[in-house]
């Protein structure tokens, strides 16, 4: 997860050192990103309405699925709880938005059993999905083998 320094400061975390210098960008874990701003070292970078409704003009212009970072979804959540409260409406429908566009096309990747990268809340639904149009299709298959007759 990406975030901002706010403090220099060098932070173990067993295997990893994490060197957070003022106003500079860092990637990291969102469990340390999520303590790290509790204890105001960082600052965890949010998005607005309008970097969402870029997205979702990129999805509806191209047919292919988009790529979104593997953090997506936790960021998106972070965004909605810290946005303030008159303009979060509007970032939940078009949150919603993406979402319904992302999850047709997913569906549809579905049914061609396709690989894709995808951030790991998707790939839950992903792989759900394609369980059960496997499954269905084996049902139906026995139907015309006359197993079920």
């Amino acid at each position: 997860m990406e975030v901002t320094g706010i403090k220099d400061i060098t932070i173990e975390t067993g295997k990893d050192v994490y060197t957070i210098k003022s106003e500079k960008n860092i990637d990291m874990p969102e469990w340390l990103a999520l303590f790290l701003e509790e204890e105001g070292i960082v600052k965890i970078k949010i998005y607005d309405n309008k970097y969402y409704q870029r997205i979702i003009l990129e999805e509806k212009k191209d047919r292919k699925l988009s790529s979104l970072d593997e953090d997506f979804y936790e960021l998106a959540e972070i965004s909605l709880k810290k946005t303030d409260p008159k303009h979060r409406k509007k970032l939940v429908i078009s949150l919603k938005e993406l979402i319904d566009l992302r999850v047709r096309k997913l569906t549809q990747l579905a049914i061609q059993n396709a690989e894709i990268k995808i951030p790991h809340r998707e790939r839950i639904l992903y792989n759900r999905i394609r369980e059960d149009i496997k499954n269905w299709f084996a049902d139906v298959e026995g139907m015309f083998d006359g197993d079920r007759v």
